[in-house]
C-alpha cells in the first residue's frame, strides 16, 4: 500500500520537492514524472517542471543509466541483458543504455559473472554430476542476464581449461 500524499498545487513547492527527490539519488525521467503526477500536477505543469530539472542539471537520463548499470553490475552482478531490460522498462533512451553499458563490457561484466558463477558453484553439492553442476550454474548465470558465449568462456576459466 502506497503512502498517499496531499496534492500540491503550488508549482514552487512542487519544484522544491522534485529537486530534493532528484538530489537524493539519480532518477530517470519516468520516475520523476510519476512522482510529479502523484503530487497531483497536470501534464503541462509536469512537462514544464521536467524541462526545468533537465536544464538545471538535476535530471540526466544518461547519468542515470550509467549509475544504474554500474550499480546493478557491481552490487547485484547483473549482466548486460538484464540491465538493458530493466532500463527499457524505465523508458530510458536506447542510446543512453548503449553508452551506459560500454564502460562495463571489458572488465566489470566478466568479473561480476565470474563472482556469480563461483558463488553458485560453491552452493551446489559435490554429489551432483559434472554435467548437472554445469547446467545448474549455466541456468543461474543466464537468469542474471549473461549471454551463453560469455558463460561458456567463464566456465572454461573456472574449470581451468
Amino acid at each position: 500500500m502506497a503512502f498517499k500524499r496531499e496534492p500540491i498545487h503550488d508549482l514552487k513547492q512542487a519544484g522544491l520537492v522534485a529537486r530534493n527527490y532528484c538530489d537524493y539519488q539519480e532518477r530517470c525521467h519516468s520516475e520523476v514524472l510519476k512522482r510529479l503526477r502523484d503530487m497531483g500536477l497536470g501534464q503541462a505543469a509536469c512537462d514544464n517542471l521536467l524541462g526545468e530539472l533537465i536544464i538545471e542539471g538535476y535530471l540526466s537520463e544518461s547519468r542515470f543509466a550509467l549509475a544504474y548499470a554500474s550499480g546493478k553490475c557491481r552490487i547485484k552482478h547483473w549482466g548486460p541483458y538484464k540491465i538493458t531490460h530493466a532500463l527499457r522498462q524505465k523508458h530510458v533512451d536506447e542510446g543512453c543504455i548503449t553508452e551506459a553499458l560500454k564502460p562495463l563490457m571489458d572488465e566489470a561484466f566478466p568479473e561480476a559473472l565470474q563472482a556469480l558463477m563461483t558463488r553458485r558453484l560453491a552452493r551446489i553439492p559435490s554429489s551432483e554430476s559434472s554435467s548437472e553442476r554445469k547446467n545448474n550454474v549455466w541456468k543461474y548465470a543466464n537468469t542474471y542476464g549473461y549471454a551463453g558465449d560469455d558463460i561458456a568462456r567463464t566456465w572454461a576459466l573456472l574449470k581451468g581449461g
